[in-house]
């Protein structure tokens, strides 16, 4: 099972990266030319028309796909595994052309996870079910990062919430599997290096702790904003389904001509910042762009998550932050690629509360192991920040909602007679 989600992950990052070059290239020719740029726009219209009637077709393939799993495997949601993955798979391909700033991740977690689901219901044996879905999610992280430890992690303290003997054979098989499939493809390491980053002596720990409530700060903004933003959208009537993702198609089109920086996920801008010195200004228009870049996209109803790019918001503000704290002290002592992974972390980890995945798969996806020390510490600062600010972790929420508007969309059964 974990070779068979290996395979399909892979093949869904692999077309999600030449959907992503291929749209890089109309871009480009658009730029030059107004009638091709008119063109673009109006063809991006169309494509979220198309993504907003596969939604429509199967509403769970809507969105990350985490909060689906968890509903899954908590018994509150059934899956026709087999009409996700298809609708998944296509509408996330769409969405990547499109430029939508959502990512990977969390759809990969749940195409292993329906893989999971299948392979359950193929064997006959639905007491095992919940197993296989969990070990599907950890094999789709796995092949997506590139990081199978925190595949594992992430179907523990993510999918699973709490411990298990059973689940974490299973999840680790089958996210070293699914590595393995990975590797083949894309290679060996991580898939951000960063090579300057070095430990961080107890001197740093004062600046780290203000770093820490900054973002821990910020992040509950992203979440109390991603819900906001949501029910805005869901509340307008005119913009039902299929329609509802064709505005934020347009408004990608139009970042595309302008700020094309801020499309997609975000891994390359996150790698851009580990070799290149950016402005203070540009960095603050990157953030923001993309901070409500990213809402607009999610609310959009697109399928696509939100794992990537608040990666490359955190990785933005650590950026900033670098920069400001270095103009207010002269010689700041920690490094600047230091404060773009720590950014990472501790922002992931406000927004998802799972403080451990977040500290293991920053640490693998960057091969920033010397600085797990310091990484951990703020993720805790990041999480216990947000739980002042009283934020539910990001994924329930999402879970919540969804399981509201499943029980509102079901059909109810016609009352017999009156006895």
């Amino acid at each position: 099972m974990g070779f068979v989600a290996g395979m399909v992950t892979v093949l869904y990052r692999y077309l999600l990266e030449q959907a992503s070059s291929v749209s890089e290239q109309v871009l480009t020719l658009a730029r030059e030319r107004v009638l091709l740029a008119l063109a673009w726009l109006a063809f991006l219209g169309f494509l979220g028309w198309v993504v907003g009637y596969l939604v429509r077709f199967e509403p769970l393939a809507a969105g990350s796909g985490i909060p689906h799993v968890k509903g899954v495997l908590s018994g509150k949601l059934q899956a026709v595994w087999w009409r996700i993955l298809l609708v998944k798979f296509a509408g996330g391909i769409l969405g990547t052309f499109g430029g939508l700033s959502l990512g990977r991740e969390g759809p990969s977690v749940q195409i292993g996870a329906m893989i999971g689901k299948g392979w359950g219901e193929i064997r006959r044996k639905p007491k095992d079910i919940p197993f296989w879905v969990t070990a599907g999610g950890a094999a789709g992280i796995a092949a997506s990062f590139g990081a199978p430890l925190a595949g594992v992690l992430f179907a523990l303290e993510e999918l699973h919430r709490g411990f298990s003997s059973v689940v974490v054979l299973a999840s680790l098989t089958a996210s070293v599997v699914a590595y393995a499939v990975s590797e083949r493809l894309f290679g060996l390491g991580p898939i951000l290096p960063f090579s300057h980053i070095r430990p961080l002596g107890p001197e740093a720990y004062p600046v780290l702790l203000l770093f820490g409530i900054l973002l821990g700060a910020l992040g509950a903004l992203f979440n109390r904003g991603l819900l906001v933003v949501s029910d805005r959208v869901s509340s307008w009537r005119w913009l039902r389904l299929p329609l509802r993702p064709v505005p934020a198609f347009v408004t990608s089109g139009i970042l595309g001509l302008f700020l094309p920086q801020v499309l997609g996920g975000g891994h390359r801008l996150i790698a851009a910042l580990g070799r290149e010195t950016f402005p203070v200004q540009a960095l603050l228009i990157l953030c923001g762009v993309k901070f409500l870049f990213t809402l607009w996209s999610y609310a959009s109803s697109a399928p696509g998550g939100i794992f990537f790019p608040l990666l490359t918001v955190g990785a933005l503000l650590g950026n900033i932050f670098g920069a400001l704290w270095g103009k207010m002290v002269g010689t700041p002592s920690i490094p600047i690629d230091n404060l773009v992974v720590l950014g990472m972390a501790e922002y992931f980890s406000a927004i998802t509360k799972a403080p451990i995945t977040g500290s293991v798969l920053i640490a693998e996806i960057t091969g920033s192991f010397s600085a797990l020390p310091a990484i951990v510490f703020v993720c805790l600062v990041a999480l216990g920040t947000s739980n002042l600010l009283r934020t539910r972790p990001i994924y329930d929420t999402l879970l919540k909602r969804l399981l509201h508007t499943a029980t509102n969309h079901t059909p109810r059964r016609p009352r017999g007679p009156d006895r």
